[in-house]
């Protein structure tokens, strides 16, 4: 499981130590401030090169790094005509998780640990799979990113869940009390609701999305019949109470192994086949300790792991620069109208 290293926690604590460094509260005030801040060793003067807006621990933060983070982080929301405050936030989101990745970094890099050999290549490889043949390089096209910074970003997700795994979650202990405290007050929580396991599927072409959809006789062949397709399959497994409403009124049409009429997703096409409908279960008390354990250990690993930067922002330099501030605040006005 990945670890969520930019929860509220880490935000809050980061939040603080931007505007420690000059990161006001005024919409865009990064892009309007010129200056050098920051902590110990922040007085020396920098040469900051063009393009830069962070540098950290002596790592040049670039725009296009600082957009790309903003792009991934944000992908789901959409790009458009964003409000100034909303793009202000994205913007500062994205720098703040750049921040914890070079935290981790410069103390990974201080400590001699690495990532083990071939683990950016077998991660991209794995989320190549989930794509069609050429559908993961549309994807990096149309979200303007390049696949050297791509894989950049890739890199350093990985290398703080790395450190979290072999540093912090050795730090982690889960008495058994805590264990049965847990689920007497969440026990509803393990009994699962009626289950719909379905596939969708997903295309640009119509007759593609209908192929697949037509000749599927199970999610191993679907899945082959993928890479020849320019359609994209997916197995879920979802609580009916969970299902957005218009795909649980579809699947509530259909018969196991049937599937749905192809309907129009505006620039793209949808199908469903419904697998099978799985009643309401009760975990098993194996199940549920393993659960609550994943639940509270996570937990605690996030509470170690805000610790763990608030010490190492002590230690952190940290300088925004401003050279660029007029053409920045030209180019988000610009966006933004």
């Amino acid at each position: 499981m990945a670890f969520p290293y930019t929860y509220s926690g880490v935000l809050s604590v980061l939040g603080k130590f931007l505007l420690r460094c000059g990161w006001k509260r005024s919409a865009l005030s990064f892009f309007l401030l010129a200056f050098s801040l920051c902590f110990a060793g922040c007085d020396r003067q920098l040469q900051i090169l063009p393009g830069t807006v962070a540098v950290i621990n002596g790592r040049d933060i670039s725009l296009r790094e600082l957009e790309a983070q903003r792009i991934m982080l944000f992908a789901d929301t959409g790009e458009g005509d964003l409000e100034e405050e909303v793009l202000r936030k994205q913007y500062t989101d994205a720098l703040r998780q750049i921040l914890v990745q070079e935290i981790v970094r410069t103390h990974m890099r201080k400590q001699g640990i690495t990532l083990p050999t071939g683990a950016v290549e077998k991660q991209e490889e794995l989320i190549r799979s989930d794509y069609p043949v050429g559908a993961f390089e549309e994807m990096l096209v149309e979200m303007n990113l390049s696949l050297d910074i791509w894989r950049s970003m890739l890199e350093r997700r990985l290398l703080v869940e790395h450190f979290v795994n072999k540093e912090l979650r050795s730090e982690v202990s889960i008495p058994a009390g805590e264990v049965e405290e847990y689920y007497k007050a969440h026990a509803a929580e393990f009994i699962t609701a009626e289950q719909w396991h379905y596939v969708e599927i997903t295309g640009v072409a119509k007759t593609d999305v209908e192929q697949v959809r037509n000749t599927f006789s199970s999610v191993e062949d679907a899945l082959a019949s993928q890479k020849q397709l320019g359609a994209t399959l997916r197995e879920i497994r979802m609580g009916k109470d969970r299902l957005p409403e218009d795909v649980r009124k579809e699947l509530a049409l259909l018969e196991p192994g049937k599937g749905s009429p192809v309907k129009n997703e505006g620039g793209s096409f949808r199908a469903f086949i419904l697998l099978e409908r799985l009643p309401p279960t009760e975990f098993t008390p194996a199940e549920v300790y393993k659960r609550v354990e994943q639940v509270l250990a996570e937990k605690k690993l996030q509470g170690l792991f805000t610790s763990w930067i608030q010490k190492q922002i002590k230690k952190t330099d940290m300088t925004l620069a401003g050279p660029l501030a007029a053409s920045l605040m030209q180019n988000v006005q610009t966006e933004v109208k």
